[in-house]
């Protein structure tokens, strides 16, 4: 593990890199899909300029998000969790898919759970060609990728696209391809069954991790894990993750017996792959509530908006979470400073939780001291459950005119003690644009340094406005 300090008095700011876990998986070749990505680092990255992207001027249709929550949520009238569920019989699971010789299986996975959750009122094939081409990680987004390589993408605005505009392996890609939904929420549910029960539920379906053994990847017959009879998988091992699969319903009473190695436990969560139809049963299979490395990570996409509700975003973080800012205590602050690109109103904020139950209060300051950042105005706080990406709607909007300046401030609150700003800089190859003037970082909210010049890094903290 790699640490820089800044030298500031009595305030010593740390940035720890988070482990990105690299799940790959191919079909006839899936063996050379990587395995969980360790590595920690600080590396350089170049300055550059801020560039804002503005989304499609369509409006949102309303109708059809009060449709889609009503499908989603009728059978949610009470929270008690069945024993059994398949969301499959509710029309929200989607197209099995086959991800052939290229390690894909993370963005199949991201996307088929977007497809989830709008199911079943819309139907869509999201493209993957586009996401692994520009989620901004160049050609090792085709040789295996994370839940974090896919959110940059999404929460960037530059996806999704349709299938159809951009498809699959076909040695090219289309960079006018329309953006058709943007994503603005994705919950973190690592190792909470309850939580990823409850998740697909709501939204049809989490993505997960898991350890594929290499039987399994060659041949897709019974290896000293997998019943092929059965269609069901247990690992009782300790290797990393190296395979993202769907999950889509569960049994608590799916028989210990079924599987390959007997685990302790009955009880297994439905899987949709992405090798085909040929695979399992129908492109689904079982896996063993003990199954070591399931749920491991668990990713639920909770809020996809149609386009419109916000008309413009701003950003510095093009590659979205890879590190981790902070003090090493409870709380930390951040800030983004941005200019209008013209007249209108600042409606909401988008940022990671790293951890559990953060408690956040988010303010607005025009023409920004970004030394003091004095004359802020709180314009949202509360707290999320869960880790995660998450857009916060203020409590009103701010009125901005071209040209001027202003700065999103946060600060998030842990139960435990840590570095709670996640933040972009350079990652595995992949080059961040970190520019000074765009990012700053406070232990206390009173005295605040520039990321760029000491840690070469970009905050992950967006802007949403819409016109006035």
């Amino acid at each position: 593990m790699t640490r820089k300090h800044i030298d500031s008095g009595t305030a010593i700011a740390v940035i720890l890199l988070s482990i990105l876990a690299l799940f790959g998986g191919t079909w006839s070749a899936r063996l050379r899909a990587a395995a969980e990505e360790q590595t920690w680092f600080v590396a350089f990255a170049g300055a550059g300029e801020y560039s804002g992207l503005t989304g499609p001027e369509e409006k949102a249709d309303e109708s059809l998000v009060e449709k889609r929550i009503e499908k989603s949520h009728h059978f949610l009238d009470s929270r008690a969790i069945p024993a059994s569920w398949d969301s499959r019989f509710v029309e929200k699971s989607g197209t099995i898919r086959n991800q052939g010789d290229l390690s894909t299986c993370w963005a199949f996975a991201s996307l088929s759970g977007l497809e989830a959750y709008l199911l079943p009122v819309e139907k869509e094939d999201f493209s993957v060609d586009h996401m692994i081409t520009y989620c901004g990680f160049g050609e090792r987004a085709k040789s295996g990728g994370t839940f974090a390589m896919a959110l940059a993408y999404l929460t960037a605005w530059r996806g999704p696209v349709y299938e159809k505009e951009d498809p699959y392996n076909d040695g090219s890609s289309n960079p006018n391809a329309k953006v058709r939904y943007h994503l603005q929420e994705a919950r973190l549910l690592n190792n909470d069954a309850a939580a990823v029960k409850e998740a697909v539920l709501h939204f049809g379906a989490v993505q997960s991790s898991m350890y594929a053994d290499e039987g399994l990847l060659f041949t897709d017959a019974s290896t000293n894990y997998f019943n092929a009879t059965k269609d069901c998988y247990y690992y009782n091992g300790s290797e990393h993750t190296n395979h993202d699969v769907l999950i889509v319903g569960w049994d608590d009473n799916y028989s210990a017996d079924n599987f390959a190695i007997k685990p302790p436990v009955d009880g297994a969560f439905l899987c949709q792959n992405s090798w085909g139809s040929e695979f399992g049963d129908g492109g689904y299979f079982y896996v063993s509530y003990a199954d070591t490395r399931i749920i491991d990570f668990a990713m639920a996409y909770s809020r996809i908006d149609p386009l419109g509700v916000y008309d413009n975003i701003y950003q510095h973080d093009d590659l979205g979470w890879i590190a981790q800012m902070g003090f090493e205590e409870y709380s930390s602050w951040g800030a983004n400073v941005f200019t209008a690109k013209r007249d209108e109103l600042l409606q909401a904020a988008g940022f990671y939780a790293v951890m559990p139950e953060t408690e956040y209060e988010i303010y607005v300051e025009t023409w920004p001291d970004v030394y003091s950042f004095s004359e802020r105005e709180l314009v949202a706080s509360g707290k999320l459950d869960y880790a995660g990406y998450y857009t916060i709607d203020f409590n009103h909007a701010v009125a901005l005119a071209e040209g001027d300046k202003f700065a999103i401030i946060v600060k998030l609150t842990t139960k435990e003690k840590g570095n709670q700003l996640a933040a972009e800089t350079e990652e595995n190859g992949a080059r961040a644009i970190v520019g000074a003037g765009q990012s700053y970082i406070s232990a206390d909210g009173d005295y605040w340094y520039d990321a760029a010049s000491s840690l070469d890094c970009n905050l992950c903290l967006k802007g949403f406005t819409t016109g006035q």
